[in-house]
């Protein structure tokens, strides 16, 4: 059982931003590994499956929500948004990166 300082996540994973959370996984070791980050905007609409019915991703990517996900990837002409993966349709677009949206951390690679 990992606990979790209120600096990095106020004790709750939940209440992390994309930065703290990633910090905590890799602190934890989560699943036996320190490398993990988050995904770029190309990587997480790789996966993306649109010959299926929402959520559109392959079965493969298990306790993936129909809903929004943060990616790693920043909007070039405005430091407040970053690019989000919608897997109720597909579609990507900038957020806000104050508003809650899902994470779906990857590892490193080779």
């Amino acid at each position: 059982d990992t606990t979790y300082t209120e600096s990095t996540c106020g004790n709750s994973l939940s209440k992390c931003n994309t930065q703290a959370y990633v910090a905590a996984l890799n602190a934890a070791n989560y699943c036996g590994h320190s490398d993990w980050r988050m995904p770029s905007e190309e990587e997480l609409s790789s996966i993306v499956d649109f010959g299926r019915p929402n959520p559109i991703i392959n079965p493969i990517f298990s306790h993936t929500q129909s809903n929004r996900y943060w990616s790693a990837s920043p909007n070039a002409g405005a430091n407040s948004l970053a690019w989000v993966v919608y897997f109720g349709n597909g579609a990507t677009y900038d957020g806000g990166k104050y508003d809650n949206h899902y994470v779906r951390a990857v590892r490193a690679g080779q």
